[in-house]
């Protein structure tokens, strides 16, 4: 791998590459063919593996063009990439075929048309199509998968359905030929009872699984003849009429308690509660967790101005007595190990100091180190030679004198009447009213709290400063919380509990295991299954979070739980498969191990140049269109924005403060601040579904790949892994943050997951690049957008999608939609590994299991340059 060293859109990179097409493009055979592979790849936004470009086809924008893996450009094509040309797998292109992404604006207007800009409109050519001879293909096409465009047919903006067969000028599709119907013929079903439920409980678990061989089938409806077994998936005690000769199996409480290593007896589920209207008490608690997780998520290393901000907050603290509450405590504990390296003044603790006193200690030093200051300021003061516009004394080293005795009363009126509203801020307004409140001036005072009241200053629902008049950021000093807590003690403010300082709990529970003998949850000569493999699907499957609190996201939620757990309904199936093989499909297509998507929030403005320098980042180290960008649904430039990534082929969705801003078919992720309305497990999920968003995230632990929503749902919604977040700040060069879960980030790679690292595009690409390069991810890796690994996951997975036929020649694979380079696992009875095939799906052809390919095999010799 290779740090980028040229920019999208540059006009270094068009020469380059013009200079390398005029060089090879015309070079003839097998030779010009490596030659094309080995020169051409590093511009393009994705060289797949084995792509084939013969002599004589022409290229431009080769960096918003995707040739996904096997694709085949036949001799003399023209493919114009300027609006984004997406290629699929194993595609045919014909000779002379004519690609264009961009057309010129012929609408009604005043100018010529040499005066005006393009229209871009993305082609998308599908897997497995075949293009033929003199074909032009306009801007806006999107061509299913498996479709066939006859000889000089011009295919014009439209979207055409899988196996279209297109033809004539302009194209038009002919009557799709016949499909199989041929029903499933499943060797095992899970028959569920009425309650539907149920039904979407076995639905689920088997697109985790993914077993053609297993159908779900409700109560009323008919058992196929092909099964041999039946699961009873239902509650305790159900025993429905059976008609079959099929071998039962039932789900039963378990007799002995398991405790397996790869199995979670607890399930941690931290959430927060929010002040909703409330008390000033709820308000103050709701404040303090942010200004807190300042501390606890350790983002960025804190500031000396900060760290001695919250010296002086504890020492306000322990003159109120507070050291029992949370708050002191919560503190203590994350403090020590925040303190800036590099503090001189700041000795480490001694072995035998308590965290308090060493606090304590420390508080005594900073104080005594001001003395000097404050003196020589208190002779200016008196002579009149107190430059006040240019000596704007830090507030936090007047409350520190103050608190220790080491100024006057006289001194902390001169600096807070003179100085506060010179560059009035958050923190100035914070640090002068702790001040007045501490030297005992309550006319200053209140004045200051009732400014600081104001909706000018406070930010609703909660008692935290704006950082300035016309911004609604919130001030997170600590020193928020001394003003508070001591205005209340002196009158000046609103009495609360110190009880309700910390409103974070953890709402999880715990989760028993059972079986039937010491090492098992099946007993087979009773043909029972333990059915807290059942109840435990649904619990780590679904995030209840009661009225008033939200999810706090903490480092416990990115272990997969439910990884042995799927192990053991793969062995469960196993043993009711009997003595024939069992079939599970993959999700990914052959040849890769697990997928990468990459995420940006764009909280924050982003340039255009920025936006290029990240797509080229993709194309040199990732070697595809892997990225999601979501955008606030109120960001000006959000449009032009997206017309920008949707020629370079990226995906955009909405980053959203509340679920009511969802109004969009996208992906949605939560934007995480004082004013928003974090995750609310169940609650954001319904809220999303119902308003038609393709996907949300699934924030309560971490899934190896997207799933189904587990509600009684009327939309096709999905939830996404949770994301990995690459940087704590603006200001981090380092991955010291991204490494506190890099375990968990491996692990999903290690099962073959769908791994999401999020970033923001305002961070620099390095970065990144060090991540990518560091964790060794190459070509094994399938590097694409979230939305096109959850297409893939649903169209493979999802039951009823690829179903499995039993023929006199061995078991066929029948699929609603065409699938490339399917890859199969064949779970042979008494074998420890499956023995893995790779296939190729066509919609509604049936397949036969045996007759599969490896394509991957003709291509391993191909030499292509590391990009």
């Amino acid at each position: 791998m290779t740090t980028p060293t040229h920019t999208a859109n540059e006009p270094e990179g068009a020469v380059e590459f013009e200079a390398a097409q005029a060089q090879f493009a015309e070079l003839p055979g097998e030779y010009g063919i490596l030659q094309r592979q080995k020169q051409y790849a590093r511009f393009f936004l994705r060289f797949g593996k084995g792509v084939r470009i013969e002599a004589g086809c022409h290229f431009t924008h080769p960096e918003r063009i995707v040739l996904d893996d096997d694709a085949r450009i036949n001799r003399g094509a023209m493919i114009y990439g300027s609006g984004g040309v997406w290629i699929g797998r194993h595609a045919r292109i014909g000779p002379r075929c004519f690609i264009h992404s961009a057309n010129h604006d012929v609408s009604d207007s005043a100018k010529a048309y040499f005066e005006r800009v393009y229209v871009e409109a993305a082609v998308h050519i599908g897997d497995s199509c075949l293009i033929s001879a003199n074909v032009s293909i306009l801007p806006g096409s999107e061509i299913g998968a498996d479709s066939f465009v006859a000889c000089g047919a011009v295919v014009t903006k439209g979207s055409y359905p899988e196996g279209a067969r297109l033809m004539g000028v302009p194209a038009k599709a002919t009557e799709a030929a016949a499909v199989s119907s041929s029903a499933p013929m499943p060797d095992i079903v899970v028959l569920t009872p009425g309650d539907r439920q149920w039904q979407i409980l076995a639905e689920h678990l088997l697109t985790s699984l993914g077993l053609p061989q297993v159908l779900v089938v409700g109560e009323a409806g008919d058992v196929p003849e092909s099964a041999h077994s039946l699961l009873l998936f239902g509650p305790a005690g159900w025993n429905p009429v059976l008609r079959g000769s099929q071998t039962v199996w039932r789900l039963a409480t378990g007799e002995v308690p398991q405790a397996a290593p790869d199995l979670p007896l607890y399930r941690a589920f931290t959430v927060v509660r929010r002040p909703d209207g409330g008390s000033f008490s709820a308000r103050f608690a709701w404040s303090a967790f942010w200004i807190l997780n300042r501390l606890r998520k350790r983002a960025a290393p804190l500031t000396a101005r900060e760290f001695r901000e919250w010296i002086t907050t504890l020492n306000v603290l322990h003159r109120e007595s507070l050291e029992d509450t949370p708050l002191y405590r919560t503190i203590l504990k994350y403090l020590e190990p925040n303190r800036p390296a590099g503090m001189k003044i700041w000795p480490p603790r001694r072995p035998e100091e308590s965290v308090q006193d060493w606090c304590s200690r420390l508080a005594n030093m900073a104080a005594k180190s001001e003395l000097t200051f404050f003196q020589r300021m208190r002779r200016r003061i008196r002579s009149g030679t107190l430059d006040y516009a240019n000596a704007m004394v830090d507030p936090e080293r007047l409350v520190r004198a103050v608190l220790e005795g080491r100024t006057s009363r006289e001194i902390v009126a001169h600096f807070t009447q003179r100085m506060w509203p010179k560059g009035a801020n958050g923190r100035r307004l914070c640090g002068f009213s702790l001040a007045a409140i501490a030297a005992g001036d309550d006319d200053c005072a209140r004045e200051l709290l009732e400014a600081a009241k104001s909706e000018d200053w406070l930010l609703p629902e909660t008692v935290l400063f704006k950082t300035a008049l016309d911004r609604d950021t919130p001030c997170l000093s600590p020193l928020t919380l001394a003003v508070w807590t001591m205005a209340a003690s002196r009158g000046l403010a609103e009495e609360f509990k110190p009880e309700s300082f910390d409103p974070i709990f953890d709402a999880g529970h715990e989760l028993d295991w059972s079986g039937f003998t010491s090492e098992g949850f099946i007993d087979r000569e009773r043909r029972l299954v333990s059915t807290s493999l059942a109840d435990n699907w649904l619990h780590l499957h679904t995030a209840h979070c009661e009225d008033g609190v939200q999810f706090q996201l903490e480092n416990s939620a990115y272990a997969i739980s439910t990884l042995g757990l799927e192990k053991r309904w793969l062995e469960v199936f196993r043993i009711i498969q009997g003595d024939a093989p069992l079939v599970r499909l993959r999700p990914w297509p052959a040849g890769y191990l697990a997928a990468v998507s990459l995420r940006y929030d764009v909280d924050r403005p982003v340039t255009a140049r920025r936006i290029n320098e990240i797509v080229t980042l993709q194309a040199t180290i990732a070697n595809a269109p892997c990225a999601a960008w979501y955008f606030f649904s109120e960001d000006p430039a959000r449009e032009r924005q997206i017309r920008q990534l949707k020629r370079h082929l990226q995906e955009t969705g909405l980053h959203v403060e509340t679920s009511a801003e969802a109004d969009e078919a996208v992906g949605v992720t939560h934007h995480s601040s004082v004013k928003s309305e974090y995750w609310q497990g169940e609650r954001t999920l319904t809220q999303l579904a119902t308003r038609g968003c393709r996907y949300g995230e699934f924030l309560a632990t971490q899934l190896p790949a997207p799933r189904p929503v587990l509600l009684d749902r009327l939309t096709d919604f999905w939830v996404m892994p949770l994301h990995f977040p690459l940087e704590g700040s603006t200001s981090d060069n380092k991955l010291s943050y991204f490494d506190e879960r890099k375990a968990y980030f491996r692990e999903v790679l290690e099962a073959g997951g769908h791994a999401i690292v999020a970033s923001h595009p305002d961070i620099s690409p390095a970065l990144m690049i060090a991540l990518l390069e560091r964790e060794g991810l190459s070509d094994q890796y399938w590097f694409v957008t979230p939305t096109r690994a959850l297409n893939r996951f649903r169209d493979v997975m999802a039951p009823g999608n690829v179903l499995a036929l039993r023929g006199t020649d061995g078991w066929k694979l029948l699929s609603n939609r065409s699938v490339a380079d399917l890859s199969v696992e064949v779970w042979k009875p008494g074998l420890e590994k499956p023995e893995c095939v790779t296939t190729q799906l066509i919609q509604g052809r049936p397949r036969l299991l045996a007759d599969a390919t490896a394509y991957a095999s003709d291509i391993a010799d191909v030499d292509l340059n590391e990009r």
